[in-house]
């Protein structure tokens, strides 16, 4: 919060600065153009232009870092607007500036620049542009500082619960059968939310676990879970997965259950997809067999290996035992 409030105040008081010179040339470049003032006009351009690279430097540190974020700004109407106008005043600025870097021959032999009327007519009308367009300024950054004109994006539609499920199971049928490669796996993790699921099966270890080793956790379990659940589709040649009637999540709804079940020749298992709603959309995060949570059994099962040969321990079983579906799979 601190920084923020610091940024906002060097932002401001670079924009205060920026109009204090454009207000000083315009004084300046209306009375008798002397040595004095000719110097003070190219100080108060100077001081104008840093003003306004501050603005810009500190401005873009703002809507990246430390306010709501480019995506918000990037949607509302009067920052577009009031950044296009930044860019107007800048472009404007440039044939005064020019104006006054060509008098620096004159003033360094001591003498008063002799520039035509009509120029001095032409710097004062382009400099009352720019107050102009900084006029508008104030009143964009007054509009977007009250969300008027913001425009929410438009996010292409999740994929339903259902569909994620159904796309699952289908993905994994057919790759079951044939065996789960590395390739496969890596196509199908980010349809399962394991930033959830791996510290939930990992349980109270997971806090004590090194960055290292909870990447290595993350990875091992990510394949024997993939396997595990490709291994109930393909535990028979003759099975069909069957999924109950659609239902449409409601808008505030974070976490559903998509039943589904697995007919084989000689019985039928039922299945539950947990899937929780994120900012990628749905994903799944548990599975539950006949009623039994496959997470709730790592986690009992993964906490006696723990006690047993500590983390480490873990890692190695869950790499043995990918190692082994592997081979297996050979």
């Amino acid at each position: 919060m601190t920084a923020a409030a610091l940024m906002a105040f060097l932002h401001h008081a670079a924009a205060f600065a920026l109009v204090a010179m454009l207000a000083a040339e315009l004084v300046l470049v209306r009375g008798e153009l002397t040595v004095a003032r000719a110097r003070q006009l190219l100080r108060a351009d100077a001081i104008f232009g840093i003003s306004a690279g501050v603005v810009l430097a500190v401005g873009a540190l703002r809507v990246g870092w430390f306010e709501k974020g480019a995506s918000y700004y990037f949607h509302n109407v009067p920052f577009i607007a009031k950044l296009s106008l930044f860019v107007a005043v800048g472009l404007l600025s440039i044939y005064p500036t020019v104006q006054f870097l060509s008098w620096r021959a004159a003033l360094k032999q001591g003498q008063a620049p002799q520039v035509p009327e009509h120029k001095l007519r032409a710097i004062r009308r382009v400099i009352h542009w720019e107050l102009a367009g900084v006029l508008l300024i104030v009143l964009c950054a007054a509009l977007m500082a009250r969300g008027v004109g913001f425009v929410a994006p438009v996010r292409a539609a999740l994929p339903a619960p259902e569909g994620v499920a159904k796309k699952v199971a289908a993905e994994m049928l057919a790759l079951a059968r044939h065996g789960m490669t590395e390739a496969a796996i890596a196509r199908l993790a980010p349809e399962f939310d394991f930033a959830r699921m791996t510290p939930l099966v990992v349980g109270p270890a997971w806090e004590r676990a090194t960055p290292s080793q909870r990447v290595q956790l993350n990875g091992e379990f990510q394949r024997v879970a993939l396997r595990t659940y490709a291994g109930l589709l393909a535990s028979t040649p003759d099975v069909a997965l069957e999924f109950g009637p659609p239902r449409k999540p409601a808008a505030d709804e974070t976490e559903l259950a998509v039943h589904a079940q697995l007919r084989r020749s000689d019985d039928k298992v039922e299945i539950d997809y947990l899937l929780e709603r994120t900012e990628e959309g749905w994903k799944i995060y548990d599975l539950r067999v006949d009623g039994a949570s496959l997470a709730s059994t790592w986690r009992s099962e993964f906490a006696a290996q723990v006690r047993e040969r500590g983390i480490d321990g873990l890692i190695e079983a869950l790499a043995a035992r990918n190692r082994r579906a592997a081979a297996a799979a050979l």
